[in-house]
């Protein structure tokens, strides 16, 4: 977050933080419960990650929160708030732990029409440390 934050100041440009959750609610739930529940799962989300940016002043109108596939979400947010850049964080795993986890990053960047920058973050001496590719 810290280097699309310098990013979009640098070039004079809005900054969104987006997150795609698949919620799972309980298999008894059905009708009116079920939309609330999924409503107050997102609005937990929401919050949380306003919070997580609140130190880069992403104003909330720029926090987004969606439901589901998250390169749909994103091809989405890109079209409806004129994003033109993605900047996207990565686990940076690789081999079987790759193969057998995914990498969600990875078919972002392969999927969009949008130039994309992802960076990894590490732990150095026990602080955090990220690295733009």
């Amino acid at each position: 977050m810290e280097y699309a934050a310098v990013l979009a100041k640098h070039h004079d440009a809005a900054l969104y933080a987006g997150h795609v959750h698949i919620p799972t609610p309980p298999i008894y739930l059905e009708g009116a419960a079920l939309v609330k529940y999924l409503d107050q799962a997102g609005e937990e989300k929401r919050e949380q990650l306003t919070k997580l940016v609140e130190p880069f002043h992403v104003g909330e109108s720029n926090v987004l929160v969606g439901e589901g596939i998250i390169e749909y979400a994103i091809q989405r947010w890109t079209v409806e708030h004129g994003i033109d850049l993605i900047v996207i964080g990565t686990h940076g795993w690789r081999g079987l732990q790759r193969m057998l986890l995914g990498s969600t990053a990875e078919l972002i960047l392969r999927g969009g029409d949008l130039p994309c920058a992802h960076g990894r973050t590490a732990r150095v001496h026990g602080q955090a440390a990220a690295r733009l590719y």
